[in-house]
């Protein structure tokens, strides 16, 4: 008979958030912005990655999304999170969107923690004048 013993060898994924398309105009509507969360290490199972939301704009209002919490599923390396600008009446400057990785069961943090995109307000022709 053989016994065989295995042995926890510290293996943690990381999570790291990148803006990949890190501007949206609202009037456009097929304008979004991309971000991309990538886990490195082990990726043997799913893990739930929680995301902060910060920045000036405001969820629905500036923009739609509910990515408070994202999965990253099994042997998968990343996942993505798609904000839909609102094109609303305000008259209001440019505005941002930061999300950022939080530590969680199951992964670490990794170098690149929050990322940042811009949602920019293109006034109506009656605002301009």
């Amino acid at each position: 008979m053989a016994t065989a013993i295995l042995a926890d060898d510290g293996d943690t994924a990381t999570v790291s958030i990148t803006a990949t398309d890190a501007q949206a105009y609202e009037r456009l509507a097929e304008d979004l912005i991309l971000y991309t969360v990538t886990r490195t290490g082990d990726d043997s199972e799913d893990v739930a990655v929680t995301i902060k939301v910060s920045g000036s704009a405001t969820a629905d209002t500036d923009y739609e999304g509910d990515f408070a919490e994202l999965e990253i599923f099994a042997f998968e390396s990343e996942a993505f999170i798609e904000v839909i600008p609102v094109d609303d009446a305000e008259a209001e400057g440019d505005e941002t969107i930061e999300l950022t990785v939080v530590a969680g069961a199951g992964y670490a943090v990794g170098d690149s923690a929050t990322a940042t995109a811009l949602h920019y307000h293109t006034p109506t022709p009656a605002q301009n004048h």
